[in-house]
């Protein structure tokens, strides 16, 4: 039994994660 807490945390990490490659991303082309 999953709570929205829980899915709110897990989607957070994502979007943490995909921020940071996007910033990589730029820095490399940079």
């Amino acid at each position: 039994m999953t709570s929205s807490i829980q899915i709110r945390k897990r989607y957070e990490v994502v979007l943490q994660k995909m921020i940071v490659e996007a910033i990589r991303f730029q820095l490399g082309i940079d």
